[in-house]
Order: structure tokens, then C-alpha cells, then sequence
């Protein structure tokens, strides 16, 4: 009596195992890894000018994700500091995740070096004083 019964949602479930066969396929194929070694690479080298800046507390990357937490007094999920900067940068035509004064860059990888640089670029501009 101690069990998940709703394994039937996730445990063989033939869709489910065909759509993970095809994405591992997608990711032969379309050289994915390679793409988000690529992402990596980008982040490792633009994180010493991201943490360098004053309100830029903590700066974490792991593969294709890039994720800075901001020194605020409001902290935590619902500190505002987040939805604001999340609109400014829908100006500037990039979402960037929020979570309170934790911003994520999630790129997709497909994204070219140029535009990534420009979006590092826009972050800078937007923290930077």
C-alpha cells in the first residue's frame, strides 16, 4: 500500500517511449549536444562581466541554461524585481524567465552567435548602471 499507482502515465507508455526515441534521434541527428556545448561556452565566457556588475549576486550556468540571482532587499519567488526586469526585456523582444530576483536565459538551440550575443548584450545594457 506503500506505491505510486499512476505509473501508467509514465512507465512504458508507448506514445511516450516512441516521442523519447525520436527526440534522442532529433538529437543525433541535429547535433544538439554540440549545439548546447556551444551555449555553454558562450555563458562560461560572459559570466566574469555578468558577475562583475554590483546587483548581480550569484551567477549559475549548467549546459544550455544561464540563471543570475540579484541582490535585493525583497527577496525570494515573489520579489517584484523579477516581473519588472521580465518586462523590460519584453521590450527588447527576449523572455527571459523570472523566478523573483532570479532571472533564467534558456535560449533554444538552434539560436545563432550573434543573437545570442545580442541578448547578452541587452542583459548587460539593462543591469548595468
Amino acid at each position: 500500500l506503500k506505491t505510486f499507482f499512476h505509473g501508467h502515465s509514465y512507465c512504458a507508455n508507448p506514445l511516450a517511449c516512441a516521442l523519447g526515441i525520436a527526440n534522442l534521434e532529433l538529437f543525433e541527428k541535429e547535433n544538439t549536444l554540440e549545439k548546447i556545448a556551444f551555449i555553454n561556452k558562450k555563458f562560461l565566457e560572459f559570466e566574469p562581466k555578468l558577475s562583475a556588475i554590483d546587483c548581480v549576486e550569484d551567477v549559475r550556468i549548467i549546459g544550455g541554461v544561464l540563471a543570475f540571482e540579484l541582490e535585493v532587499k525583497d527577496q525570494g519567488y515573489l520579489a517584484n524585481i523579477g516581473q519588472n526586469l521580465y518586462q523590460e526585456f519584453l521590450k527588447r523582444d527576449i523572455v527571459l524567465r523570472p523566478l523573483g530576483n532570479v532571472l533564467l536565459f534558456m535560449p533554444p538551440y538552434v539560436i545563432e552567435e550573434k543573437e545570442i550575443d545580442w541578448v547578452l548584450g541587452e542583459i548587460m545594457d539593462v543591469l548595468s548602471p
